[in-house]
Parts: structure tokens; C-alpha cells; sequence
């Protein structure tokens, strides 16, 4: 029996792929502890997806994380994990790996690793140029950026240089002589970038995973829905996330598109904070086939298979959740992965991308009802694409051989600026030449 630790981060969304792993780690028998920020919706999440049996443990910011573990294990020696899982933002855990000698995964969950492509334009050239040059050099310099903070982190606990930066997996991690494993949940078809290529003791892609258990729709839910469905109307859901900010014009402009492209044919559910419900317009003869609540258990809404489209920001979870259940897609990303994660569906016809924001909603909605069975049909194709991955069964695999497979962490040598040619003199060029710039401007001003 193992003693795993599974740390996340401040995101309601970087937790809810650990959840899976959890569950399957308890199936088989090891003690399993979970540190997420003291909000009690993380306990809440945690115990309402069944998994009340792994220790809890609260930490109260992320930026002393770090200090929080290692107290943890200097308090009670008996603590000692075996192995530490975390998400790949909660970095610190994985320095407190190599401080006490335990090996460490981390965890990427979104669907996409390439940084994230533009989605206004369908030009198949614009296309290639962003994948075959803009994205090799973002990455590279991100790759940069985040490998001289996280040596200075590193440098102020007193632990070896890194090679290469450990946040998110590249063509650069390849080259590390001790490379430090990432599970990520997408898959080689999904991807852009060099991780399609890693091999997988660097890179583990086992797609996405979803807990076994969910909080299930309410008997009075499932009849409004299967009512609609036996009038022939389609079931349309729409939900942006919890981090979504509406404002009043959004929420009508929304209301307004959805409005114009049902026509009486469509049924919404729309997942809606009361805060921003008071922004709605009367719905007049339309409300019988509107439901709009500021809480409604989407994966379970989507298990029951009673959607027909989705209307989503695309975060990974939620397009998770929705490409597990077949169901096609209206998007409408906002920042961080959202963008990456639309414009695959996009090319997978999974999705249809609300090309000027909200005031594109109903466009799209439209073409992908029109389209709906061949996009369901392509949803589904998707999903065994990436179920083939092996999920959280193949995550525990990997967690539990981890042990066994123990690299030495980093010594104080090994991390030479130099070491690996990690850094190609071209980047070195290119500091030099906008330093060069920017400190001449200064000088002739």
C-alpha cells in the first residue's frame, strides 16, 4: 500500500482531475491524502464525488505551500509519502519531493498543451504559420521564463538547479537526462505542438476521466426535460464556467441569440448565478421551454443523454464532461486554454466556434443544430479516440510505479545554464537584440 499525496491549486477546475485518480488509488487499497485550499467547497467537492475516505488536508495560501508540506512532514515523520501527485501550477510540491527523496508526477489537466491558437480567422495558412512558427516560439520563451523562476525558487530552498523547466511538458524535457513525468489528459490526435511527440515516460497522455460518481438531477429536472424531448424540441445547455463574469448587455445579448435561433424548437437549460439573472429580459410565451438556475449537476445532466448541444466558455473540464457524453458544441472561449480547446473542436467538428463572441451565439447554435447528428457522430468518434488513453486506470498505473522507477533529484551542478544546450544561442540573440533596442531608445531620449 502506498502513502500518495495529491496536491491542487486555488482553481475549482484543476481539481476535478485529480478527483478520478483519487477514486482509483482508494479502489486499490492506498491512503490517499488530499491538499487543496481550506474553501470548504473543495471538501464539499471532494466528499460529494464519494471519496470522504482520503485525508483532507487544508492549506491556507499557495504561496507558502511549500513551507506547509514540509511542516506537515517535520511534525509527523509517520506522514511520509511514497509519492507526491500534483497539479502542475502546485509546483512547490514537487520541490518538496526532492527535498525529502520521494518521487513526484505532475498533473496537466487540460485538453490542450500548445499555447493557445487565435480563433478568428479559419485561414488554412494563418493556421500553419501560427503552428509551425508562433507556437515553437512562445513556447521556447515561456520555457525560458518559467525555468528562471522556478531555479530561483529552487535556489532559496537550497535545492538543485533544474535543467529544464518542469511546468508544462515540451520537446524540451525530452533532453533531460532524468526527465520528470507529466500525465496529461489529452491525447496525440489533439495535439499541435512537440508533446504529441514525446515519448511517454516524459509525457503520459491517457485522455480524460471522470469520477464514477456525480450529483445526480433531480426527478422533477428529468421530467421538464424528457417533456420537452416528446415535443420534439432539441435540449440546448448553457453554462460559462464559474469565473465567467456577465455583465447586463451579455446576458441579454445572449438571451436574445438564443431567443432568435429557437423559434419555439429549442429547449434551454442555462446555468445562470442569481446575481445575473435580474439582467434577463421577460420571456413572455417562451418561458415554459426555458429553465434558467443558478445551479444545475452538469455531468449529470449531460449522463442522462437528453442533451443535444452545449453551449460553453471551453474549459477543459466542461468540454470533458461534454465530449464523454457525445454532445456538440457552441464555443465561446474567453482566456487561458478555452481558446486552444475550441479551435481543436473546431477542426474535429465537434464544435462551432461564435466567431464574434456572444453576438455569435445564435449563428452557431443554428449550424450546429442543422448539423447535429453527423456532429454527434464526430463527438462520439472523439471520445474513443481518447478513451484509448486508458484514463485515471492508467494514471494509477503510472502512480504506482512511480516508487519504484525513483531518479535522483537534480544536484547542485546539474542544473548549468548551459547544461543540455537547453537554451539555443537564437534566444540569446533575441534577448540580446530587444535589449539592445529597448536600452538605445533610452539613451537617445
Amino acid at each position: 500500500m502506498l502513502e500518495v499525496w495529491l496536491v491542487t491549486n486555488e482553481m475549482v477546475g484543476h481539481i476535478m482531475p485529480l478527483l478520478p485518480y483519487c477514486e482509483e488509488l482508494l479502489l486499490r487499497g492506498h491512503s490517499v491524502t488530499f491538499f487543496h485550499p481550506n474553501d470548504p467547497k473543495f471538501r464539499r467537492l471532494v466528499e460529494s464525488t464519494g471519496l470522504a475516505a482520503c485525508t483532507s488536508t487544508e492549506y491556507e495560501s499557495e504561496a507558502n505551500l511549500f513551507e506547509f508540506m514540509k511542516g506537515q512532514v517535520d511534525d509527523d515523520s509517520s506522514r511520509r509519502p511514497d509519492v507526491i501527485i500534483h497539479d502542475f501550477f502546485a509546483c512547490d510540491a514537487r520541490d518538496l519531493a526532492d527535498l525529502i527523496g520521494v518521487p513526484s508526477i505532475a498533473i496537466f489537466p487540460n485538453l490542450a498543451v500548445t499555447v493557445n491558437p487565435f480563433t478568428g480567422s479559419s485561414s488554412a495558412v494563418l493556421w500553419k504559420i501560427w503552428c509551425g512558427l508562433a507556437i515553437p516560439f512562445l513556447e521556447g520563451t515561456l520555457a525560458r521564463v518559467l525555468w528562471t523562476k522556478r531555479n530561483f525558487d529552487r535556489l532559496r530552498r537550497g535545492l538543485g538547479l533544474l535543467p529544464e523547466q518542469d511546468i508544462y511538458p515540451t520537446k524540451y524535457q525530452s533532453a533531460n537526462p532524468n526527465p520528470r513525468l507529466f500525465i496529461g489528459h489529452t491525447t496525440d490526435d489533439f495535439e499541435h505542438n512537440s508533446a504529441a511527440s514525446l515519448p511517454s515516460e516524459v509525457f503520459l497522455m491517457v485522455g480524460p476521466s471522470l469520477p464514477t460518481r456525480v450529483d445526480p438531477i433531480s426527478e422533477d429536472l428529468l421530467q421538464w426535460i424528457n417533456s420537452q424531448r416528446s415535443s420534439g424540441r432539441k435540449v440546448v445547455y448553457v453554462a460559462f464556467g464559474s469565473m465567467y463574469k456577465y455583465t447586463k448587455k451579455t446576458v441579454r445579448l445572449i438571451q436574445q441569440q438564443l431567443l432568435d435561433c429557437s423559434r419555439g424548437k429549442i429547449a434551454i437549460l442555462w446555468s445562470l448565478a442569481d446575481r445575473y439573472q435580474q439582467h434577463l429580459l421577460p420571456l413572455g410565451d417562451e418561458r415554459c421551454r426555458w429553465r434558467i438556475e443558478s445551479y444545475f449537476p452538469q455531468a449529470g445532466i449531460f449522463r442522462t443523454g437528453t442533451v443535444d448541444a452545449f453551449v460553453t466558455h471551453c474549459g477543459s473540464n466542461s468540454v470533458s464532461e461534454a465530449l464523454l457524453s457525445d454532445i456538440p458544441m457552441v464555443c465561446c472561449p474567453g482566456f487561458a486554454d478555452q481558446n486552444g480547446n475550441a479551435r481543436r473542436l473546431a477542426l474535429k467538428g465537434v464544435g462551432v466556434i461564435a466567431t464574434r463572441g456572444a453576438a455569435g451565439v445564435g449563428f452557431a447554435l443554428c449550424e450546429v443544430l442543422a448539423n447535429v447528428e453527423e456532429m454527434t457522430k464526430n463527438a462520439r468518434d472523439l471520445k474513443e479516440s481518447m478513451l484509448k488513453g486508458g484514463g485515471a486506470v492508467m494514471a494509477a498505473n503510472a502512480i504506482e510505479s512511480a516508487p519504484r522507477h525513483r531518479d535522483e533529484p537534480p544536484s547542485k551542478n546539474e542544473g548549468s545554464y548551459w547544461a543540455g544546450r537547453r537554451i539555443p544561442v537564437v534566444w540569446l540573440c533575441v534577448v540580446f537584440v530587444v535589449l539592445h533596442t529597448i536600452l538605445g531608445r533610452k539613451v537617445v531620449e
